[in-house]
């Protein structure tokens, strides 16, 4: 077994229990836009934090994913095949088992109808999944087909030229979400529309990608840590400032990957990780756990959703509040999907088919 990376462990698993946090709130603050600017201040400004660190997880794992394979030897067809046949087909058909199990589940609680023409658009991945966290396996086996010729094309190619293309999609993408983003709040229109085509280049989620490679070759060392985590932390208040001040306003801002303030909270957050030493008695007690946590974590992606749509009406209902019940449900979430990845991982075959771990 390859020696771990313990600072790759400790982000995977914060970039899990985001998700679980993003999904939770989801469920427990499930109101339309009117009612939800009636639910208080404080309430509101809680649930807007929550919800931008809920929203970091994605990019972790996206960043994670260039870190790891960016630079892999892909230099020949043979190897090409070879991580098809060890890493993009095993992903897929492990995505195509969940499918499959959620059908099985949904048509025996009455939930789903049994659509077997739905099911193979489903497992092909020709129409829009009903379980809504699993718009992100479609998206990343699609980065996977695409991983090893990425790799080959930037592998000799300097961080200071690869910057130019990748500020280009910076601005393309996640400036322009800003200005949309304030166009709607403040009743605007600068009449912009993104004309140039760079769908060749990765778009939103290979910004993060790339920014997994600009970290292993160690570009931003430069930056002194404490810079680096106020980077994060500022592009984070930023994100949380400009939903308050989008809805405050009546706009219902619905955040995702291509904001500016999620990009610099998220990567800025991942390189402070790569700084992490991890030397104190308390990370060392962690550190197993942590460990396990980020072994199953695929695992817990799938299993989590399901039992959250499944207790969040029970938890909602017992009527502790919303702030409470939010973190009763995550609790019961990430920990009830941990133990279930983590007791299922010791099925040889199961570990392999269910949880893609090899």
């Amino acid at each position: 077994m390859k020696k771990r990376i313990a600072w790759l462990d400790f982000a995977r698993s914060l970039a899990i229990f985001s998700v679980v946090v993003v999904h939770s709130l989801e469920m427990v603050y499930k109101l339309e836009f009117n009612d939800m600017m009636k639910i208080g201040e404080v309430s509101l400004i809680f649930r807007d934090i929550v919800f931008t660190f809920g929203r970091t997880g994605v990019p972790i794992f996206l960043t994670l994913t260039g870190f790891l394979l960016l630079d892999r030897d892909f230099s020949t067809s043979d190897k090409i095949l070879k991580f098809y046949k060890k890493n993009l087909l095993p992903l897929w058909l492990t995505t195509v088992i969940w499918i499959v199990i959620y059908f099985i589940a949904g048509v025996l609680k009455g939930t789903m109808e049994a659509d077997f023409v739905g099911l193979l658009k489903d497992v092909l991945f020709l129409r829009t999944y009903l379980m809504g966290h699993m718009w992100y396996m479609p998206m990343i086996i699609g980065m996977y087909v695409a991983l090893p010729f990425v790799s080959n094309a930037i592998k000799n190619i300097s961080s200071k030229v690869l910057a130019i293309p990748y500020c280009i999609v910076l601005f393309l993408y996640f400036v322009f979400s800003l200005i949309s983003v304030l166009e709607n709040s403040f009743g605007f229109d600068l009449e912009l529309e993104r004309k140039l085509d760079t769908t060749f280049l990765g778009g939103t989620y290979g910004v993060y990608i790339i920014f997994g490679l600009f970290c292993k070759r160690g570009d931003l060392k430069k930056i002194k840590t404490p810079v680096v985590w106020a980077i994060s932390a500022l592009g984070f208040v930023f994100t949380v400032f400009m939903i308050w001040l989008s809805n405050s306003r009546g706009y219902d801002f619905h955040l995702w990957y291509d904001f500016p303030g999620i990009f610099l909270a998220s990567m800025f957050a991942f390189e402070g990780f790569s700084r992490m030493k991890l030397e104190s008695k308390a990370a060392k007690l962690a550190t197993p756990l942590v460990t396990q946590i980020s072994v199953v974590s695929l695992g817990m992606y799938f299993i989590h959703k399901p039992i959250i749509n499944d207790i969040s009406s029970f938890i909602v209902g017992l009527g502790f509040g919303r702030g409470i019940s939010l973190v009763i449900l995550v609790a019961v979430a990430f920990v009830s999907s941990f133990v279930i990845a983590f007791i299922i991982s010791k099925i040889p075959v199961v570990k392999k088919l269910l949880l893609f771990i090899k």
